[in-house]
């Protein structure tokens, strides 16, 4: 897992490159720990034509295509999901984060805790 690579980091005193492989670590669980807790329904990757912007899970209900991004903090910028719901627009779309349960017309705000209880929410 490149935790030798990540020590020595800390041990030179290099804090900037930590925090680096510190949010790629975050990221990586983030997934796995989606992917694990996720209903049994197809997922897909979307990015655009330029690769500027991204959807991290594309959800196949068999009713509808739902877009999931994944936030690892509370930080809600999510302007991936808003290029993408302008262009095909979705009737939701899917935002988990630390943040707390929030519904909005075209936005569900689904804290990571209930990744689980996703299929009665979409």
């Amino acid at each position: 897992m490149g935790k030798e690579r990540f020590l020595s980091l800390l041990a030179d005193g290099d804090f900037a490159m930590a925090a680096t492989f510190r949010q790629e670590y975050i990221d990586l669980l983030k997934h796995y720990y989606y992917v694990g807790g996720m209903p049994d329904m197809e997922t897909y990757y979307w990015t655009n034509e330029r690769n500027t912007s991204e959807i991290d899970f594309l959800l196949d209900t068999g009713r509808a295509i739902v877009p999931l991004e994944v936030k690892a903090e509370v930080n809600l910028q999510s302007k991936s999901l808003k290029a993408f719901a302008d262009k095909y627009h979705p009737n939701l779309s899917v935002r988990s984060s630390m943040s707390d349960y929030k519904r909005e017309d075209w936005l569900l705000n689904l804290p990571l805790y209930a990744i689980g209880c996703i299929s009665a929410c979409i």
